[in-house]
């Protein structure tokens, strides 16, 4: 067993370097800092930007499941990939940059790589932080969730600060900075082996049936019941020797018992494990001790039937052999077909992805997720275009306001709440699930909840007498695009702060980075949805002669009332999932716990039984 030291010191290393890769990591980000003078540059139109955009989705979503793939492989592996990934594809940008290539596809390819470096990193440190801290999974990955969204405003703001408009100095620096990072988790992340008592329970039915699976196999394991008079050091060997034949008698009836109970069948095969490791025991046992008069007095009676017994434990091995007498294909028969069950049983679990994405309950997770994603990253990429409406409308437009300045603040807005909520997200759901008994799903509910307010909000349209005598810091629209940032920002947060735990508990974390990868890939879809109809509406709503829609709010008041619409969707699925789940477990409480609770008190019994003869 190792040392409890070094144990924590492996999970403080791989929990430091997953947040230093998910820091590096978060750059797809920037985008917005650098696009617009490197397509300047390059002399890309404008018409081209949002396929240049959405190359990052691309790499960040699409191409997401193979690097799950591999971070489930070995999320060291990963990082080194990423680290790559990311050294390339900056260096392309700045020989972009620095020859003025025009051609867009070799920018697109670049983005593809950033995305993909990008989230190789990501999603390993965020993986390795789930397997580590299973008792504190949300907490553990809201830091390297957090800091993946706040990257893009700590690097924009040393770029800017350090930079300026010296873009080959930027590209260099986050070529350099970024590859660092990620390449820092091909020495720290690693998944380090935690015990049974620190796995954390999918609910609270499942802990009580845990508990007592626990206790009951101690109760076995030790070889005589825990109410037993008997004390463990009063107890001879040729004592433990029948008492470990008898537990593998009690145990076979069990099994029996057990076959026909779905959320005990765990306990029964550790229970028939357990019995052939006894009968093993005992016949070595029995030779070493074969000198022994005493004791083989007390078990010559019971020699030649522990023999049958062993015979009959190995033809249950291979329920197909010829030759068997009647008698023994007839005890065999349960036991061979449980066999037959389990070896399904393993098979199926090899195609665990398979069966994960075809289960309704990560059907309706994956609509929720993609929902909110497309919702929020088309806000983030979008932001920017509402306030160039909102400054270009009258009576705003006869303030003069610096643009730039406006969009770059919303986008800061956007970054800090986003970081606040993943940051709150993961403590306030392990609070839900460790002190209230709630489900981590009331997160979601409440972060679909501020986006339906703030898709409200955002359309509200405010008369021109509201604008006399104010400041340019307090003009209504804009004031209220500010509010509404936050609310997205922070709505946005909390989903990706929250979801990474819910996909854990649901499907454990064998694949999880695959099924995580799988689960974000709509809100490829959805993002594009969303900014094709943004697009289209500011269009519609534009002159032939204008490249800018000034009618205010009425530019994209039909985009954010389908979002509204769409949104409710989201809330239902949520709430439904939420009373499903409550539904599920107290029917399992009424229905299993009573049965289970019996059928443990008869196994003590006969276990008790057993031990006195």
């Amino acid at each position: 067993m190792p040392n409890m030291n070094e144990t924590k010191k492996a999970l403080l290393k791989s929990f430091i370097g997953s947040n230093i890769v998910a820091l590096g990591a978060g750059t797809p980000y920037i985008y917005s800092y650098y696009a617009p003078r490197l397509l300047e540059r390059c002399n890309i139109p404008i018409s081209k930007s949002s396929s240049i955009s959405f190359s990052l989705n691309i790499g960040s979503s699409l191409l997401a499941i193979f690097a799950g793939m591999v971070i489930d492989y070995n999320p060291a592996i990963s990082c080194l990939i990423g680290g790559i990934m990311t050294f390339i594809a900056y260096g392309i940008l700045h020989i972009c940059h620095e020859k003025a290539l025009s051609n867009p596809y070799i920018i697109c390819f670049a983005l593809v790589l950033v995305g993909f470096g990008s989230i190789s990193g990501f999603f390993a440190g965020v993986k390795v932080c789930t397997a580590n801290f299973p008792r504190n999974r949300g907490t553990a990955t809201a830091c390297p969730i957090s800091l993946y969204a706040l990257s893009g405003m700590i690097f924009s703001t040393i770029c800017a600060k350090r930079f300026g408009d010296d873009m080959l100095g930027v590209f260099r620096f986050l070529q350099i900075t970024c590859t660092v990072m990620i390449l820092v988790g091909t020495f720290t992340l690693k998944i380090v082996a935690v015990s049974l008592e620190d796995e954390e329970p999918k609910d609270n039915l499942n802990e009580d049936v845990e508990r007592d699976n626990y206790n009951f196999n101690n109760i076995y394991a030790g070889g005589v019941p825990l109410e037993s008079s008997i004390s463990v050091d009063q107890i001879t060997e040729g004592e433990r020797i029948k008492t470990n034949y008898t537990n593998e008698h009690s145990r076979s009836k069990s099994d029996m018992i057990y076959n026909n109970k779905h959320s005990l069948v765990e306990m029964s095969n550790d229970m028939f494990e357990d019995s052939r490791i006894n009968v093993t025991t005992f016949i070595s046992n029995h030779e070493e001790d074969s000198n022994n008069n005493i004791i083989s007095q007390r078990n010559s009676l019971t020699v030649e039937h522990r023999g049958t017994d062993l015979q009959s434990e190995t033809s249950n091995t291979t329920p197909f052999r010829g030759n068997t007498p009647l008698e023994e294909h007839e005890e065999e028969e349960p036991t061979s077909v449980r066999n037959i069950s389990t070896n399904l049983l393993l098979n199926l679990q090899n195609n665990k992805v398979v069966q994960t994405i075809i289960d309704p309950k990560y059907l309706v997770y994956y609509a929720i997720l993609a929902i909110q994603m497309g919702i929020g990253q088309m806000y983030i990429y979008s932001v920017g275009f509402l306030v160039q409406v909102q400054v270009n409308t009258p009576p705003i437009s006869d303030y003069n306001l610096d643009t730039a300045k406006l969009q770059a603040f919303q986008i800061s807005m956007f970054a800090i709440f986003s970081f606040c909520g993943r940051l709150t997200s993961g403590p306030v759901s392990d609070i839900l699930v460790r002190k209230f008994k709630c489900q981590r799903l009331w997160n979601i509910f409440l972060a679909s909840f501020l986006v339906l307010l703030a898709s409200h909000f955002i359309t509200y349209s405010y008369k021109v007498d509201e604008y006399e005598s104010r400041k340019n810091d307090s003009i209504p629209s804009i004031k209220n695009i500010s509010i509404c940032t936050t609310a997205f920002g922070y709505a946005f947060g909390i989903i990706f702060g929250t979801f990474p735990s819910i996909i854990a508990d649901t499907f454990g974390t064998d694949s999880f980075s695959t099924i995580w990868s799988i689960c974000t890939t709509g809100g490829v879809f959805t993002v594009k949805f969303f900014t094709s109809i943004l697009a289209h509406d500011l269009s519609s709503n534009s002159n032939r002669d204008e490249t800018v829609c000034k009618l205010g709010t009425t530019c994209y008041q039909h985009t954010f009332n389908t979002i509204f619409d769409i949104c409710l969707v989201g809330i239902t699925l949520t709430g439904m999932m939420i009373f499903g789940s409550y539904w599920e477990n107290q029917k399992k409480i009424s229905n299993q716990s009573p049965d289970g609770t019996e059928t443990i008190q008869l196994q003590l019994e006969q276990c008790h039984a057993d031990a006195i003869l």
